[in-house]
């Protein structure tokens, strides 16, 4: 009850991490353990295999922020197990873009 109302009261768990860090931590534990399984029945590389270990990665993590090329900050849906709706990019270590498109 403590640790409820702690979350409620700041917005953080017990350990200080907010709530969505402490799933993305669970839930990557969960398909490392998945993804161990997977290489011992040497399951090949397949489309349904990437979205079952991005369904798993983010399982009850509801929303996540970006930034985008203005600088701002978005909160954006997260579809679990589903392909990109939207082109983003990330930024590599010598400035440049890498864009990525929904297929």
């Amino acid at each position: 009850l403590s640790e409820t109302r702690f979350y409620l009261e700041h917005g953080l768990t017990s350990k200080g991490h907010s709530l969505s860090e402490y799933l993305e931590t669970k839930n990557h534990a969960h398909a490392l353990e998945y993804l161990e399984k997977i290489v011992q029945e040497k399951e090949p590389l397949s489309g349904r295999l990437i979205k079952e270990f991005h369904a798993m990665l983010f399982d009850r993590n509801e929303t996540y922020v970006i930034e985008n090329e203005k600088g701002q900050k978005i909160t954006k849906n997260v579809l679990p197990g589903k392909y990109k709706q939207e082109d983003n990019y990330v930024l590599l270590p010598n400035g440049e873009q890498k864009w990525y498109v929904p297929f």
